[in-house]
């Protein structure tokens, strides 16, 4: 697998047959091979997770497929594509009908907007959050609590799985930024883990490994990827 990272939640990863590409909004694609399927992720419909522009991929790309939080309205799809599109409600279990593609996709219901997506294609186990996360914002209010224990509950639903990869937000705004992870870890595990929804603050994951090696998480340090500018990639 190669991955890269566009902005915020945004990442395209290659498979060996298909490329998914999850809550794309703005940044610039690498370049890849028009002729394999593309399938294109949307979580909810937040201007950060979500953009009318993902659309405009079927002018260059003829094998381009769409996966949507039902939260985005239909009406947000050009009619010529909404055969094309696939739309998803929390805790649901799908295989959408992608000529040449395998895939099964698991979602979570997130505890702020939309769904977190579970794929499966390839044998490969992807997770991306989406915006489902510890929103721990004031220390510890009642409306702080509630979204802990709704985040812990939908974990629980995939309690004791690994991931091949799995995207997990790490947002510099909230007081709880490293909760989201920590909880994430208390329940699964993953393979290489992707910090998301930095808004552009890339200090975030060195942040994050610092507060591993504080705690003596070793094994999770190194799994951790130093997402730290628009562009870059890994060999998975």
């Amino acid at each position: 697998m190669k991955l890269t990272y566009i902005y915020h939640s945004g990442f395209f990863l290659e498979m060996e047959r298909v490329d998914l590409l999850f809550d794309y909004y703005q940044g610039e694609l690498p370049d890849r091979d028009r002729e394999r399927p593309l399938v294109v992720f949307a979580s909810h419909r937040h201007p950060d997770h979500f953009s009318r522009k993902i659309f405009k991929l079927a002018d260059d790309y003829s094998r381009v497929y769409y996966v949507l939080s039902d939260d985005i309205s239909k009406s947000q799809v050009p009619p010529a594509l909404r055969e094309r599109c696939f739309f998803v409600g929390p805790h649901e279990d799908v295989r959408p009908e992608i000529p040449g593609v395998d895939m099964r996709i698991r979602t979570l219901e997130s505890n702020d907007e939309g769904v977190a997506f579970i794929v499966e294609t390839e044998g490969k186990k992807i997770y991306h959050a989406g915006d489902l996360n510890n929103w721990w914002w004031d220390d510890g209010t009642p409306e702080d609590r509630d979204l802990e224990a709704r985040y812990r509950a939908e974990l629980q639903r995939i309690d004791g799985e690994n991931f091949d990869v799995a995207f997990v937000p790490v947002d510099p705004r909230i007081t709880g930024w490293w909760k989201g992870m920590e909880d994430f870890l208390d329940h699964c595990s993953g393979d290489v883990l992707v910090p998301i929804h930095g808004f552009g603050d890339h200090s975030m994951p060195a942040r994050l490994r610092s507060r591993m090696e504080r705690k003596g998480n070793e094994e999770n340090k190194k799994k951790l990827l130093d997402v730290e500018h628009p562009g870059q990639q890994w060999e998975l």
